[in-house]
């Protein structure tokens, strides 16, 4: 499977990360789920990674993430519950998803 379309969910410290090194890749589309104001956030001023903004597609579910590849899920262990659904949106058999969640429970 060739990997063309990837989403991170979470823009964090570990997901910025994962922005950070996958953002010089001209062969795949990368983009941010992410919903409401922190979407319009994200949207206007990017993110700041080591001093530099980056400007991620910002993708708000259903139907900007349809088709996703590989969703790397950068969330904290609290916030998986209220993700579920725009991950069965960003998801469908074929797609690989790579778990760096992190933080304690809430």
């Amino acid at each position: 499977m060739k990997i063309k379309k990837v989403a991170v969910l979470g823009a964090g410290a570990v997901g910025s990360y994962v922005i950070w090194g996958l953002s010089s890749r001209n062969d795949i589309e990368l983009g941010v789920i992410a919903e409401g104001e922190r979407a319009e956030r994200l949207k206007q001023n990017g993110c700041t990674i080591n001093g530099k903004i980056y400007h991620p597609e910002v993708w708000n579910p259903p139907g900007e993430t349809d088709a996703v590849d590989l969703l790397i899920v950068a969330l904290k262990y609290g916030s998986l519950s209220a993700a579920l659904e725009s991950i069965q949106k960003a998801t469908t058999e074929n797609t690989v998803i790579m778990s760096l969640m992190n933080g304690g429970r809430q």
